[in-house]
């Protein structure tokens, strides 16, 4: 169950995905447990600041149209 709002009214929202295959329901099943203190968390929050700052290298080097230094 994710809590969440829906049209600033409170919503439980039950998450329905298959368990088996790969990419985003098991990375969102990850994280509820995390989440719920059932597991460890995917990522650090460190690796949470590298992969950022890499995204912000890649936006900035594509406005610029040149290099830039992350």
């Amino acid at each position: 169950v994710l809590l969440t709002e829906v049209d600033n009214m409170i919503a439980d929202i039950k998450l329905n995905y298959a368990k088996q295959g790969g990419g985003f329901p098991q990375q969102m099943a990850k994280y509820v447990a995390a989440v719920q203190g059932k597991g460890a968390p995917p990522a650090t929050g460190e690796q949470g600041v590298v992969a950022m700052r890499l995204i912000d290298g890649i936006y900035a080097s594509s406005k610029l149209n040149a290099e830039v230094e992350i």
